[in-house]
């Protein structure tokens, strides 16, 4: 399964410090329109909008529409960044100069010219602000982070993450294709970014994409676990995922760790619940003895049962099973050694779990 945009991923937030403003319905109207110049170096469009009370800015290359939030009638705080202070003033007519101010930073000049729906209340609506937003989506890398020994970087596409191991090695190729792989850059995904920057500017109602985030859980000379976490938007605690891939660093192949003790990984396609599965009966009973399993009257016995899922991964000094968190304070989370593992290993898994142990990860 791809990293993509999913029907319903996005949704209105109800609340946000960024866009809690009343607006300032003063606005002086000879702001009112689409405007095109430049910030610095930097080729911009501004909207002013008389429905809003607000304006705003979306810079040329970047696409994501930022709030512009009164504090007068041609006064404007960016959302992104509060201390920012935008103070326009009319040069002539179809002409707008105006000075962004930072935090003591030498301070910018706007030069912007009138490009669309000038007079127009809802002028964030026009088309030319639309056109704006849909800059076409990049491929953006990060920055190089380190675990350990070990270098990688994360690679973003719109709300999507997924990351490149900085590392040498045909192997390791082989596993950054796959993670690649993971990015929906389609153009469905393409217009789900572009619906989200469409609303962004026509809405005092933040809108959002899911919170995402990719890293490595462990990284050893021959095995890699990356976790991958998802907050969809709007949805609350309900709306957490989270998932664990592993790979085998000397092949470059998926690892499927429930397949060491005779199971099958359950939601492998998704890595928002990759390693989520449940535990093959030797397994089980390895982890639970019969009087440690509370009687059906204990509200949490659902969690001790066969068939209760467990995120499964390796550690330095065994394998973590840990159940996601539901809120009812009943949730699992134990660490069996990898000596008492062998016991109940399949012959694959007693050769992994004996190379670890020898190797370690």
């Amino acid at each position: 399964m791809k990293l993509g945009w999913r029907a319903g991923a996005v949704v209105l937030a109800m609340c946000s410090a960024a866009f809690a403003h009343a607006g300032h319905k003063s606005l002086d109207s000879r702001l009112w329109g689409v405007w095109q110049g430049r910030r610095g170096s930097v080729g911009i469009w501004v909207c002013f909008d008389a429905s809003l009370g607000a304006g705003r800015y979306v810079a040329q290359g970047e696409g994501e529409p930022i709030p512009l939030l009164p504090s007068g009638p041609a006064e404007f705080r960016q959302g992104d960044r509060l201390g920012a202070q935008w103070n326009m003033r009319i040069a002539s007519q179809g002409r707008l100069l105006g000075t962004v101010t930072e935090n003591g930073a030498p301070p910018l000049t706007l030069d912007l010219v009138s490009a669309d729906a000038i007079g127009e209340p809802h002028a964030c609506a026009a088309e030319s602000m639309a056109s704006a937003v849909e800059t076409p989506v990049q491929l953006v890398a990060g920055p190089v982070l380190h675990t350990g020994d070990h270098r990688y970087r994360v690679l973003r596409f719109g709300w999507q993450k997924t990351l490149e191991l900085l590392e040498p090695g045909a192997s390791v190729a082989a596993v950054n294709q796959q993670l690649l792989g993971l990015l929906d850059r389609s153009p469905r995904a393409l217009e789900g970014v572009y619906w989200v920057r469409r609303r962004q500017l026509t809405t005092d109602s933040p809108v959002g994409y899911d919170d995402v985030d990719v890293e490595p859980l462990s990284w050893g000379g021959h095995w890699l676990t990356v976790n991958f976490y998802r907050w969809a938007a709007g949805m609350g605690k309900s709306g957490i995922s989270q998932g664990q891939v592993t790979w085998n660093l000397d092949t470059g192949a998926k690892v499927d760790l429930w397949s060491w003790f005779g199971g099958a990984q359950a939601y492998s396609d998704d890595p928002f619940a990759a390693g989520l599965g449940e535990m093959p009966p030797r397994l089980h009973a390895l982890a639970f003895k019969g009087e440690d399993i509370p009687d059906a009257s204990n509200e949490c016995a659902g969690n001790y049962q066969a068939g209760a899922l467990f995120q499964i991964s390796l550690e330095s000094g065994g394998m973590s099973f840990a159940q996601p968190p539901t809120g009812d304070g009943c949730d699992l989370t134990f660490t069996l050694s990898y000596a008492e593992l062998l016991r109940v290993a399949t012959p694959q898994g007693t050769q992994a779990i004996r190379r670890v142990l020898r190797e370690g990860l």
